[in-house]
């Protein structure tokens, strides 16, 4: 559809907000998706009368994200975090955003996080077009390592060089990784593990269980306390004794060593048990 026209009398355009010179320059006052009409096209110039030259295949339009906020959450909610997802929205944008994330452990350089991020899109009833947008991404806790991570999202508008136009919501709160450990025990040796739970709170018989690489060895109830093999024993105080550390018999005991309050999620009580 024309829009302006020059001719050797003079430029003019049909519409207030555009105007044209014979310098072959159109200046939009107010870009727009509705009025007088939709802007987000394509645009192209015809010198004298002739072939349309195209000036841009679609002039793109945007709106910058609106309310833009960024979450952190830790995964599982309650015992040992395995992973952490970092989710960024806006109540507000168009196109459709897209998203970056970064992570910074214990204020080092950002490194951006390259796993798959998940989106969100819900259209904003009404003339012209707008979005709710939602980004998440997920880091599993090998990859972050120890220490005090924070994290910073990037929501914008989905064109070309939107990720410039807008700057970083920073996560609502950092998460502290510590690798848990325990003391090298020699083979043939006792030794005790503990870690401090409380299970006053608990709804079910089960007060806690012990686990080493997965499987269960020990267990407390309310009945009291028993364990699946002679060399452990354990007791409510949620400590328990191993009185004679091996690799082979009754397993290998060099592994993730947790502890699961009240049937709930495991706790890390040591990484891994060193044997020598």
């Amino acid at each position: 559809s024309e829009v302006a026209l020059c001719t050797t009398q003079a430029c003019g355009a049909r519409y207030s907000v555009i105007s044209v010179d014979q310098s072959s320059t159109l200046t939009i006052s107010s870009v727009s998706r509705t009025d007088p009409f939709n802007m987000e096209t394509s645009w192209a110039i015809r010198p004298c009368a002739g072939a349309p030259i195209t000036v841009c295949d679609r002039l793109e339009v945007y709106a910058l994200p609106e309310n833009p906020s960024c979450t952190v959450r830790e995964e599982p909610d309650s015992g040992d975090t395995r992973s952490v997802t970092v989710s960024c929205s806006t109540s507000k944008v168009y196109p459709r955003a897209e998203c970056r994330f970064y992570s910074k452990t214990d204020n080092g350089d950002s490194v951006q996080i390259n796993n798959q991020i998940t989106y969100s899109h819900r259209e904003i009833s009404g003339t012209p077009v707008y979005y709710r947008s939602e980004c998440s991404v997920t880091v599993e806790v090998k990859d972050l390592g120890e220490g005090t991570h924070s994290f910073t999202g990037y929501i914008y508008p989905n064109v070309t060089g939107g990720d410039t136009l807008v700057g970083g919501s920073d996560g609502d709160k950092t998460v502290t990784l510590i690798e848990s450990a325990c003391s090298p025990v020699e083979e043939g040796q006792q030794t005790t593990l503990s870690h401090a739970v409380n299970t006053n709170s608990c709804t079910s018989n089960n007060l806690l269980t012990w686990r080493a690489g997965g499987s269960e060895v020990a267990q407390c109830t309310a009945q009291g306390c028993g364990a699946r093999y002679s060399v452990i024993s354990v007791d409510q105080s949620s400590t328990l004794t191993i009185s004679s550390v091996s690799r082979t018999d009754p397993f290998n005991m060099e592994t993730r060593w947790t502890i699961s309050p009240c049937g709930g999620s495991p706790i890390t009580v040591c990484n891994k048990l060193e044997v020598y």
